[in-house]
């Protein structure tokens, strides 16, 4: 039977005495309950059919479940048989959730007047109001309002610079207990005991941010017990271990005052309730931390940190690192609840590959991938692992992995509308049995996974006995160098840049190295009887197979280390030529490094002059004389292809990102409306949850980059780090049919806080640029085409001092047809043409700068301007940059009013001059005309600027 197709229940021998896990699975205006694994006959059977909910969540422990439905009733069920206990009819709701044990209901709904408590606790038992009072708003960090101890013996609520507490057998006393903790932003109690509670508080005037622990007792004093402080911090994610004696705080900060990493920087805060520890955790990486949890004892807690590929490191309470779980594209952990198994992966915009591993006996056990998972959770019996690609996350795709405890697939359902929410029910790890018994009691069972399942890698082991080598050749240590470089260089070949520079670099290699070939046979061993190139490159072993391009490149490296060998080393007699090596270092022109090692002979090389190449190789490092011969070679090529360079600007230009806490209220839907990321080709708005960012691209950029680039060959030059870079890239090439790897960061630019062009592989002489900051390039204004900047989101508008809304918050967006990306191509093609066909030098010859002032002169030809009331009367005009942006575009400029005047550019329309072209019939505009026409690179209807009277204004 197909393992995505349910059935009915049927009777199933339970591998032991242990209670039955079950699912919850709400689709899009349903939820049901499935019984869980183990399960017969691969599938899972129906526990409770689909009841009609918008929303669904299960109390802390697993006893109740709320159910929101139409019209604002909320529906309480006992989970023990899902029969439905109470219901409850809520004007305005907006939000509802259980406290642990399920005894209490909490509302949230919409205020009319302040004086409407709108946030209200319910005893669930009689249906009763038994407490309430006003909140202004919500948000994530501030609900549920109220919170509770797992036992529900503590409750407490932030207030306005405090922290009340309340009688739990009694909420009719209100509030029986106040922390005074001026300026406090957000708080969290701890679980099990309620013993404590964090609190936070912001940076205030110059005085640092600070995390606060408190004891919850009414007798208790009312200084905290541990205090941790810190600046740069915006937000803090609180996370408190079973047992209540040690706090991890992750500090937020949006902006990386570093300017190491663009979306901000976080730091691992550990406090404990006893006073002994209150510092930052030692991670090994830099980067951000992104994701904490403890083990279920709470003695040990598990870290994914650092920039990609992250790491991931379990600790002990002392912050001594006990296990490294190695590295890869991680962000995500999920300590088994029994404390046995580990998964860590990486979802978001990640691949979704998953490690898993037995903690107790230090191993990994295998690894898989899911991708596009949104959540994912261990089972309470810690034998299986679940996730599922939901939305509205992610729009398509929808489904539910089951996994067994070591990565490999026991249950796959894809659907083909929405899934909205997957999640097990909980249930205490105590009622399981031992997890070795468990796991043991099930391997007895003949489990099969569905039709479409996946295979988990099982983990390498270490032979004991290594396969033994026959012994090699003597190599000197020059010889050992330079083979060592040739093999790491061999990986040029397969970096991102595909550029003719760097298939030129890559024939440079086999030029100079490659000369002199010969065969190796199946042994290694050098063959004396040299063979004939061509047939190396064309046949394998067998003489029957040709071979691929890319398999001849790393053979031609293979002979290129085989040749320095037999040059190098005797291998009849072992014996060395000294004089024949220093001889080729000495003749070696030494064109670049890899590394610090000579990429032609291998030689160290302390001289650091020339150009660091890191977008194309980390390490990598051309000599000047190498970037002109590659310059030269990689123009004359694009010359022959018809094609100048386009170097493009990220931020403002092509898109627009904002860090996801400086989404205002106004731009809250736009979570809701968030593009899948598999379909980046022809979507715009992105959630990237790993970066805690959401990126909006320019509309019209998929058309704009698909025809400039017949004209061009494109650039990613931006002023974020390497890892933003990239993502961005993804976004904008997900084919890497544009850039192809040529994406160049702050990260790799050889200026600090400022943007060159000695790193892309060009002349200036056929370089244009596309950047919203002209600042950014000093050294090449000739070449930049300067955008309007792109603010769709508010903090966009914020960061540039505009006091305006967003384009998100009008819910509006720029033109496709008339957009500042469809104009500014229209100009690209003029440059192209004018370059390639209007000119009558050799294309050698010309320069793209001359074109571009040539096309930009012709903007406003023919017209000609008269200001007033725009430059303060005691600058000369002609100084001023609006004067002189109108003569680049082409307009003549003046200060007297004659018949050939054709426009009066003015701020005020009862001027003298204004008044003469209203009477003259002459074009009377505003100056954002001309500042317009300066980033459009056309000449825009005047009637589109006008100049209001005084009354309108």
């Amino acid at each position: 039977m197909n393992a995505g197709i349910l059935s009915k229940p049927s009777l199933m021998a339970a591998a032991n005495s242990s209670p039955g896990l079950s699912i919850l699975v709400r689709e899009n205006e349903d939820f049901s309950v499935w019984n869980g694994p183990p399960f017969t006959n691969g599938h899972p059977s129906i526990k409770l059919e689909k009841v009609p909910c918008l929303s669904t969540k299960f109390s802390e422990d697993g006893s109740k479940l709320i159910a929101t439905k139409p019209d604002n009733v909320i529906t309480i069920y006992d989970c023990s048989n899902f029969k439905e206990i109470r219901s409850f009819q809520i004007p305005n709701l907006l939000a509802a959730t259980l406290s642990p044990s399920g005894t209490y209901l909490q509302t949230f709904q919409k205020a009319s007047t302040p004086q409407e408590k709108n946030v209200v606790l319910w005893r669930v038992e009689t249906g009763e109001s038994i407490y309430s009072h006003f909140q202004k708003n919500m948000t994530k960090a501030t609900w549920p309002c109220i919170q509770f101890s797992s036992d529900e013996a503590v409750a407490c609520r932030l207030a306005t610079n405090e922290i009340h507490f309340f009688d739990t057998s009694d909420f009719s006393k209100a509030v029986v207990h106040r922390i005074r903790i001026p300026s406090v932003a957000a708080m969290e109690l701890a679980k099990a005991p309620g013993s404590h509670v964090a609190a936070f508080v912001p940076e205030i005037k110059g005085s640092p941010a600070s995390v606060q622990i408190y004891a919850c007792g009414k007798d208790m004093p009312s200084q905290p017990v541990a205090r941790r402080s810190f600046f740069r911090c915006s937000t803090v994610q609180f996370n408190w271990n079973k047992g209540t004696s040690g706090l991890l705080a992750v500090a937020h900060s949006d902006v990386d005052k570093t300017n190491q990493s663009y979306y901000g920087e976080s730091k691992l805060n550990y406090l404990t309730t006893d006073g002994s520890h209150e510092g930052i955790v030692p991670l090994r990486k830099e980067g951000p931390v992104h994701d904490v949890q403890w083990s279920c004892c709470g003695s040990k807690f598990a870290v994914v940190y650092g920039f990609m590929p992250a790491m991931a490191t379990i600790f002990d309470k002392k912050c001594k690192p006990l296990l490294e779980l190695g590295t890869g594209p991680y962000n995500t952990i999920r300590w088994n609840p029994k404390g046995k198994f580990i998964c860590v992966a990486g979802f978001g915009n990640l691949p979704g590959d998953m490690a898993f591993w037995d903690y107790e006996d230090k191993k990994q056990l295998g690894s898989t991938r899911a991708e596009c998972s949104v959540t994912s959770e261990w089972s309470a019996d810690g034998c299986y692992f679940m996730t599922a690609t939901t939305a509205p996350r992610l729009q398509v795709d929808n489904g539910i992995k089951i996994f067994h405890h070591n990565g490999s697939l026991l249950f796959k359902k894809m659907y083909e509308k929405k899934l909205y929410q997957a999640e097990w029910k909980p249930e205490s790890p105590d009622r399981f049995g031992d997890i070795a018994e468990l796991i043991k009691s099930l391997g007895a069972l003949k489990v099969e996974a569905g039709a479409q399942g996946q295979r988990s890698t099982p983990a390498k082991s270490v032979p004991a006995n290594p396969i033994a080598k026959k012994p090699a050749a003597y190599k000197p240590p020059h010889a050992k160098q330079a083979a060592a470089v040739q093999e790491q260089m061999s990986l040029i070949a397969d970096s991102p840049v595909h550029s003719s520079s760097s298939d030129d670099f890559a024939a440079l290699l086999d030029a100079e190295l490659g000369s002199n070939s010969s065969n190796s046979s199946s042994d290694n061993e050098i063959e004396e009887e040299e063979e004939d190139d061509d047939d190396d490159d064309d046949v394998d072993e067998d003489g029957n197979e040709e071979v691929s391009d890319h398999e001849n490149d790393r053979i031609k490296r293979r002979k290129v280390e085989i040749v320095e060998e037999v040059d190098l080393a005797s291998t009849s007699q072992g014996t060395l030529q000294q004089d024949d090596v220093s001889m080729k270092q000495e003749l070696c022109t030494h064109p670049g490094t890899f590394q610090n090692m000579c990429i032609i002979c291998g030689k160290k090389m302390e001289d650091e002059s020339g150009v660091t190449m890191a977008y194309i190789h980390k390490g990598l490092r051309f000599a000047n004389n190498e970037i002109n011969r590659l310059r030269n070679t990689d123009m004359k090529v694009l010359l022959d292809q018809r094609k100048l360079i386009l170097v493009l600007d990220l931020d403002h230009t092509l898109l627009n990102s904002a860090i996801l806490s400086h989404i205002t209220p106004e731009e809250e839907y736009l979570k809701n409306q968030v593009d899948s990321l598999q379909d980046v080709a022809r979507e715009s708005l992105f959630m990237l949850d790993y970066m805690r960012m959401m990126t909006k691209l320019r509309p019209f950029v998929h058309q704009f980059l698909r025809e400039a680039s017949e004209l061009f060959q494109m650039y990613i030059y931006t002023m974020g780090d390497r890892a933003y870079a990239a993502e961005m890239a993804k976004l904008l090439d997900p084919k890497r049919e544009y850039f192809s790897g040529r994406v160049i960061s702050r990260d790799d630019g050889t200026l600090r806080n400022e943007k060159g062009l000695d790193i892309v592989l060009g002349h200036e002489s056929g370089v244009i640029i596309l950047d919203d900051t002209e600042a950014a390039w000093p050294k090449h204004k000739d070449n930049l085409i300067l955008m309007e900047r792109y603010h769709f989101f508010s903090s966009s508008c914020k960061q540039f001092g505009y006091n305006c809304k967003s384009l998100s918050e009008l819910n509006s967006d720029e033109s496709e047809a008339d957009g500042s990306l469809a104009n500014v191509l229209t100009a690209l093609k003029r440059i192209h043409s004018n370059y390639f066909d209007g000119l009558k030098e050799d294309a050698a010859n010309k320069d793209v700068r001359v074109v571009m002032r040539l096309v930009r002169r012709g903007v406003l030809e023919g017209c000609k301007l008269v200001f007033t009331r725009v430059f303060p009367t005691n600058v000369k005009a002609v100084d001023q940059p609006l004067w002189k942006m109108a003569e680049q575009l082409g307009a003549t400029c003046s200060s007297r009013l004659d018949q050939s005047v054709t426009h009066v550019v003015s701020m005020d329309a009862g001027t003298e001059k204004s008044r003469w072209a209203v009477k003259e019939n002459k074009f009377l505009v505003h100056p954002r005309w001309i500042e317009a026409a300066n980033f459009l690179w056309t000449k825009l209807p005047e009637e589109n600027f006008p100049l209001k009277t005084r009354t309108e204004q």
